[in-house]
């Protein structure tokens, strides 16, 4: 009797905690899917991790809105591009990837990409470069759709070079606003990116 008894324990146990995760996903599904409803009989579903908003009307059809490469509200995103070492054939340069960012280039994250382009430039001016690449920097301050959703870290930078990507460098949006931190960081990438650089 006792051990029905523990078995019937460990069984609604079991049950409890297998209803918990189930739950737990739920939570997360909804949370990667938003669904609203206006009172216009429009229904809008936003999949937040692929960055995909669709807008089903009151007759049935249907609109699709990829934001990737946009702002939360639709707007274009545009890539920039500085040449910062250039010799005959070969190019290095500074690139804004509108693809993973979900902001313009602008603000405090302008000052970034200036400061950055500044600094590659000084480090490359006497250097030889064996192969063309380009340092991206995606800027992810919604931190709501497409590739910057979930993200942990607000301002990533890539290396890029023959069809190879690899990442160089990632930190919060605080060190944006922060002097030290930012010309700290860009120490970092300029260290990593001649590094890397070499290998190509």
């Amino acid at each position: 009797m006792k051990g029905l008894l523990h078995n019937k324990g460990r069984w609604h146990h079991l049950f409890v905690c297998g209803i918990a995760v189930l739950f737990a996903a739920g939570l997360l599904m909804a949370a990667d899917v938003e669904v609203t409803k206006r009172t216009d009989g429009t229904e809008v579903t936003f999949d937040r991790i692929n960055g995909i908003k669709t807008i089903k009307n009151r007759d049935g059809s249907k609109t699709v809105v990829d934001l990737k490469g946009k702002t939360p509200y639709g707007i274009a995103i545009e890539n920039t591009e500085r040449i910062f070492y250039k010799n005959e054939n070969i190019s290095a340069a500074l690139h804004y990837d509108s693809s993973k960012s979900d902001d313009m280039l602008q603000d405090e994250i302008l000052v970034f990409y200036d400061s950055l382009f500044a600094a590659l430039k000084n480090s490359y001016l006497k250097k030889t470069v064996t192969a063309s690449f380009q340092v991206k920097i995606s800027y992810c301050r919604f931190c709501e759709h497409s590739f910057c959703y979930k993200k942990d870290q607000q301002v990533s930078v890539e290396i890029e070079s023959g069809g190879r990507i690899i990442p160089v460098y990632s930190f919060s949006g605080l060190n944006l606003n922060d002097k030290i931190k930012r010309e700290e960081s860009i120490s970092q990438i300029v260290a990593k990116v001649s590094s890397l650089a070499a290998t190509f």
